[in-house]
């Protein structure tokens, strides 16, 4: 709270396939640094987009942002 927010990953897995929060966090630990490493991880099934394509990351912070 003190320095803002804090990482969160959400991520989207393909059809059939399985990610555990282990596995994101392996994944990423040897491609951020430690300060970009996320806290927490979610898991959904699509992210929202525009019609163009581009993520709205603003419904990513209302959904998310519990």
């Amino acid at each position: 709270e003190m320095w803002g927010e804090a990482v969160r990953a959400i991520v989207v897995t393909e059809q059939g396939e399985t990610l555990t929060e282990e596995d994101v966090i392996e994944w990423a630990s040897g491609r951020v640094g430690k300060f970009k490493m996320p806290k927490s991880i979610v898991f959904t099934d699509a992210l929202p987009r525009t019609p163009t394509g581009k993520i709205l990351k603003r419904e990513l912070r209302e959904q998310f942002n519990k």
